[in-house]
């Protein structure tokens, strides 16, 4: 089953402008079924129980505490004392520690996440590959994706995420990028580990049908997609399909790190995971 997700959500309790039971009433209005709430260096206390069917990742944070705008989410930590530092990779493995995940938030927030940077960090989940509130702000770009082709061709695997970053609840802001993962139901170990296992792709609009590696073909199906785009290392286009479905042929395995692909429409673009071949 697909299950419809945000993770970088901002409430009253730091810079956003919604209640946090508001904030959850939104998402979960608007057919998501599951949400991490990311207030800045604080853990946003609700108890979940009150909505049925709709999952809230608990203990979640922003760590925003470093003196830039580069940020590193964590996300469902198994307790909610949080070690406040003001190294990144000592707050990743505190992360790592509690049993969350790592995720670099909006690398190109004023071009805070210098390429350079980003090397340097090590055993983190993945990167924001779309921020929806850097538009509202014009600080940067919302995009990331050359930033993720780098660090993936130099041999991190790593995931890629689309958010909204939400602090405003304009019709431009929020609802603009998400995630759907692949899981048996809605739990959090189960949706946890389906993200550290890579089963899941991120979205601004464009919904994915089916996501099948068999063999030597790479097969996509999506329900509203116009263009598929096969991307390896480098940010190396391999091939393009004008169709809402397609097929790589993949002969020589040994010829790719990684290939990874985007499925494009006037609805949005949808972004799989890589998969990995060295």
């Amino acid at each position: 089953m697909w299950f419809k997700g945000c993770f970088h959500i901002h409430t009253t309790n730091s810079e956003g402008e919604l209640e946090p039971v508001e904030a959850c009433n939104w998402y979960k209005n608007n057919k998501y079924n599951f949400i991490a709430l990311t207030d800045h260096n604080i853990i946003t206390k609700l108890n979940g129980k009150y909505f049925k069917n709709f999952l809230i990742i608990e203990n979640s944070v922003e760590f925003s505490n470093f003196g830039t705008d580069l940020h590193i989410l964590g996300i469902g930590l198994n307790k909610d004392k949080l070690s406040i530092s003001c190294d990144y990779q000592s707050t990743i493995n505190f992360i790592l520690k509690k049993n969350g995940l790592a995720i670099i938030a909006h690398p190109n927030w004023n071009w805070a996440g210098k390429f350079s940077r980003l090397t340097q960090f090590e055993n983190y989940h993945g990167i924001e590959i779309f921020n929806s509130f850097i538009r509202h702000e014009k600080c940067g770009s919302s995009f990331a994706t050359e930033k993720w082709d780098y660090l993936l061709s130099l041999g991190n695997k790593i995931w890629g995420f689309a958010v909204d970053d939400m602090h405003v609840p304009a019709k431009n802001l929020i609802g603009q990028g998400w995630i759907m993962v692949k899981a048996n139901n809605l739990e959090k170990e189960e949706i946890m580990n389906s993200i550290r296992q890579g089963d899941f792709y991120s979205t601004t609009g464009v919904i994915i049908e089916d996501i099948c590696l068999d063999k030597n073909k790479y097969l996509i199906e999506s329900l509203n997609g116009e263009e598929i785009i096969f991307i390896a290392d480098y940010g190396r286009v391999i091939k393009v399909i004008d169709d809402s479905k397609g097929v790589l042929e993949i002969n020589d395995y040994d010829k790719y790190k990684y290939i990874r692909c985007e499925i494009r429409s006037g609805e949005g673009i949808a972004y799989t995971q890589p998969v990995f071949f060295q």
